[in-house]
């Protein structure tokens, strides 16, 4: 029994975060972090880090190697967003 209470907990739905409309004027320009994406789309900073390129948002690498800022362009995860609604 101790098992299903843990698979239950796994499972459990995350509380839904409201996104007001400023959060655009708070993205720097043209590009969004992972941390501002993840807040944008409501999931979790991992989830980008997993998922994005598999789900079809593109992720951009500003310098390189193994600390690459990785960046999402605004226009498109609107754009994905609304490819997603459509499904």
């Amino acid at each position: 029994m101790v098992g299903a209470t843990r698979r239950r907990r796994r499972f459990r739905k995350a509380a839904t975060k409201i996104i007001m409309p400023d959060t655009r004027r708070k993205m720097s320009g043209e590009f969004m972090t992972v941390q501002e994406t993840a807040e944008y789309l409501n999931v979790s900073a991992s989830w980008i880090y997993r998922n994005a390129t598999r789900s079809g948002l593109t992720p951009y690498r500003f310098t390189a190697g193994a600390n690459a800022k990785i960046r999402f362009r605004v226009s498109e995860v609107e754009a994905w967003i609304r490819q997603q609604r459509s499904r």
